[in-house]
Order: structure tokens, then sequence, then C-alpha cells
């Protein structure tokens, strides 16, 4: 920031009471009222050239900032605003100019005057992703200390200097094959807090180039004179938070995260956002279970829902979200149509594929323990014949091997590390559901510790709710335990699960017939 506000040329007051008695309260009775005052106030204001302030303009390389003639400059004690002063005079190179105008209010000796250019918006969201359309969000503070009051008469400690609250940004967006993205719309979140949604139009694109645009943003640092952030977040939580950017392109939407917000006061940035694409029902972040796949997470567990006379499959609308011992899942029987009224199912037996199984059976709604291939869990011990339930919800969805979810939680490093703690965090509650957290494989943030779960999701973080498992009709262990079945069969009567309790078991098996959650995937593109 350059300084500005240079010379003090004129204070003179006109007094609504006397000087007198304002002098007697301040010199005899601190703590009595003091009658409010009207002062005329003039200041020569000048810009010397040093960093940026404001309006936001580039020369060279450089931001710079010019005055323009009636712009105003507020001026507040603490969150009390005493008046605004009007800009004129303003010089050929716009660097200096008059500030004139009234203050009324009290002013005391040691008092601390602010002087805010543009106090009002964090974020001016009209910017249209130009250079010149960051101009609007500009926003500058200057502070000074009162160094004596005679009547009328205000002496200062020093000049004001002006420093700007704003950061400006370069932000070059992009596919995951760096494919450009002439975005028309730009969400930035931090943590589970809108900042802006902020609108490109083509002429940023037609100026700037494919993918890029400017905008400006308050700083880390910008506090208002009654002490509060334009954000509302103190700067340790700034520093934590994750910032979600979310940019819709094409009729498609994208979406990536950084951990914390560093953009510091009256500096510039450029930066790249390497952006997924968001698909219908598929979770932002990304997960390796293997040392050449990379997975996506479906929105929620697999749901099956009958009305009587078909059945439906969907993901649960919610990660955290599961029937439990809700009808439906108590209500699975061992023949056809498999359920004894309409009702929804989340638990699902391990079935091996065969010719003469049709229908639901085949993807686990019977109640059945049989081996019989009319209605029960079969025989079969080849992977390959097992009926994955992703084909259920379309092409691309999956179920997880075993050795993938085994890879998923404890061989690939995460935030610097494997295992519990990095990879994921057990015995996590998300609204009110307790279950286990995932993080994603770029995830460098905090482990979650059961609040503000809307910035984790964004982040890409997986929920696995601890639906409890089936037995027949029977629930148990709800908000206790988590199964959540692979597709790799153990024996002809068992199957291989990823199991969560107090801690993780990846190693043991179950019968077939047991209701297990379903969690889907698909590869990255």
């Amino acid at each position: 920031m350059k300084k500005t506000f240079a010379n003090i040329r004129t204070l003179a007051a006109v007094l609504m009471t006397s000087a007198a008695l304002v002098a007697c309260n301040k010199e005899y009775n601190a703590t009595a009222e003091q009658t409010p005052q009207v002062y005329t106030l003039t200041i020569d204001a000048s810009m010397d050239g040093g960093a940026q302030t404001r309006a936001l303009e580039f020369e060279g390389t450089k931001l710079v900032a010019k005055w323009a003639n009636d712009e105003t400059v507020d001026v507040r004690f603490g969150a009390t605003l005493l008046g605004t002063l009007t800009v004129s005079n303003v010089s050929a190179d716009g660097k200096t100019c008059t500030l004139s105008g009234t203050l009324t209010g009290t002013i005391n000796k040691y008092d601390v005057l602010r002087f805010h250019y543009n106090y009002t918006s964090p974020v001016n969201e009209s910017q249209t992703g130009t250079l010149a359309s960051t101009a609007a969000s500009d926003y500058a503070m200057a502070a000074v200390t009162v160094k004596s009051v005679d009547g009328g008469n205000i002496t200062l400690e020093s000049e004001p200097s002006f420093q700007t609250q704003v950061a400006v940004l370069k932000i070059t967006m992009q596919d995951a094959l760096a494919n450009k993205l002439n975005a028309t719309s730009l969400k930035i979140k931090i943590g589970d807090k809108d900042l802006c949604t902020l609108s490109p139009n083509a002429t940023a694109y037609s100026e700037n180039g494919d993918g890029v645009v400017y905008f400006a943003l308050p700083s880390a640092h910008r506090v208002y004179a009654d002490g509060t952030s334009s954000i509302g977040m103190t700067e340790d939580q700034l520093a934590a938070a994750t910032v979600t950017f979310t940019a819709t392109a094409g009729g498609n939407t994208y979406i990536t995260t950084k951990t914390g917000y560093p953009f510091a006061a009256g500096k510039y940035y450029a930066t790249t956002l390497t952006m997924a694409k968001v698909k219908p029902d598929l979770l932002s972040g990304v997960f390796s279970v293997s040392s050449t796949k990379k997975v996506s997470f479906s929105k929620g567990n697999l749901q099956a829902t009958y009305d009587g006379s078909n059945w439906t499959w969907a993901f649960a609308a919610n990660q955290w979200d599961y029937i439990g011992n809700a009808a439906g899942n108590t209500m699975v029987t061992a023949t056809s149509p498999f359920i004894s009224k309409n009702a929804t199912v989340d638990l699902f037996g391990w079935v091996g594929a065969s010719s003469t199984w049709t229908g639901v059976n085949k993807y686990g709604i019977t109640s059945s323990s049989a081996t019989n291939e009319t209605n029960g869990y079969g025989n079969v011990a080849s992977e390959s014949l097992k009926s994955d339930w992703g084909a259920l919800i379309g092409l691309g969805w999956r179920t997880l091997s075993m050795a993938e979810w085994t890879y998923l939680l404890t061989t690939r490093t995460v935030n610097g590390g494997t295992g519990a703690g990095k990879s994921y965090t057990l015995n996590q509650s998300v609204n009110g559901k307790k279950g286990m957290v995932i993080y994603p494989d770029n995830y460098t943030g905090a482990v979650y510790s059961g609040s503000d779960w809307d910035s984790f999701e964004a982040a890409g973080c997986v929920f696995l709710p601890a639906a409890g498992w089936r037995n027949g009709t029977t629930i148990e262990n709800i908000d206790d335990r988590g199964f959540y079945w692979s597709s790799t069969p153990a024996t002809t009567t068992d199957a291989k699960r990823m199991f969560f309790a107090g801690g993780l078991n990846l190693s043991d098996t179950n019968s077939r017939a047991f209701g297990f959650s379903v969690r889907l995937v698909r590869e990255v593109e």
C-alpha cells in the first residue's frame, strides 16, 4: 500500500455549545456526557507512488491507485460514523486531491479516527472478471490518533496513511485435463460461509484469454473499525479454513478446494485452479484405491425402493442417511416381491450371480439364508460371477474390491501418513449420525472433529454412517457399527467386507446372507 493522506491543511470547528463547557467537562469530569460538535474538516490527500491502493489499475505490471473527483471517504470512531469527506481537486496524474466535509460527534484526545474508502461491501458481486471491474471492490483504510482537542481545533498525531484491504486475484480455471474453463459463475465459500458468487462475462475471456478472470477479494486482514472481520472469521480461523471454489461452465459444475485463505492486503496473486467435474450423485473427492486407479464416491449409500409393483434404485440424499430399523429393512421377505409392503431397503445381502436368479433377490434383497439358486445366496465362489450393485445405477458405478478397500484405508498416503488419523478417522458424528470419515488423496486440512461438516464435504471428504446390519429381518448395532460389502468372495457361503466400530477390520468375513451397507464408486476419468 502506498501512503495517501499527506498534509493537514485546516481544521475549523463550529460549536453547537460553548467551548468553555466542553473544556470543563474534559478537564474536571471525564465521565460526564459531552455535547456533540460539528467539525468542518479539509485535508490534502496525496499518493507517493508506493504500494498499491485505490482505485486499482495496472500501469505496466504494477497495481496503482488514482483518486477520482466526487469519490467519498467515511470517517469513523469505533463503529460510529462521524461523517463523510468528498474528493475534489484531483491532480492530472490522480495522485493528489483534497478531501473535505463535516464530522459530527465528540472527539477527544487519544481517540483513533479511521478513514474508510468503500467501507460497506466485502465483495462487489458486479465484478465481471475484467481487471477494470475490480476497482469497484477496492476498500482502503487509514487510522490516526488525535493528539489534542482545543475547543473546535483538532491536532492529529501523524498524517493518515491509507492501506488497501483487498487482494487482486488473477485466476486461471481449468479441468483435470488442463482444458480452460470459461466459467459463467464462480462461487467462493470459506468454511461454511458463502463469500460471494461472481459472474464473469464473455468480455473477460476476450480480454484476458480463455479461462482467465480477475477479481478483487477482501484480504484475510481486513478488519472493520468496530473490530469485526469483513468475512466474519478471525485470522486463525481463516488460516485453517477450507476455501471452496465452484465454477459453472458449459452447463457443467466444477469444484476445487484450498486450505487456508492466504490473500493479504494490497497484494496481487496469480493462481491456477484445477477443478474436478462434478457428476450427478458423485462427490468431488478423489481417492486412490491402487497404485494406478483413482475413484470418487457416490453421494450416499445405495437404496432400493418398492412402490407395490416396481423396484427403483438410488443413492441416499445425504452421506449420513440410512434406513436403520424403519419399515423397509425390517420388512424383507424370503419370496418375491421380497418385501411385505411399499418401503425402502438399504442393507443388502451378498449374492453370487446365476442365470436362474432374477429381480432384486440377485442383489441381496431376501431374508433367506439358504444356498439354493431360487431365493437364497448361492454357492458361487468366483468374484467374476458377483452381480455388482453398480449395474443397477448406471454405467461406470461399481463396488470396491477388498484389496481396494485395504489400499484406500491403510496403504495410500494422506496428509503425510497412512491409516487412522491420516486416511480416515473413526467414531465421528455428522448430523447426529456416528461413522467413519475418509479423507481424499490431496487433503491437507485438519482432522474432522464433529463440526462444520459442510466444509469437509466440500473438500471431498467421504462419510460412511454406522448403519448397523440385517440378520433376516432383525436390524442390529445401529449408530454403533458399520459393515460395507466388497465385491470379493471368501468362501461359497461368505464374502469379504469392510467393518468398523471402535477400530477398523479388513480381514474377517461374514455370511453372504447378512444385510450390509453398499457404497458405490466411479473411476476418475
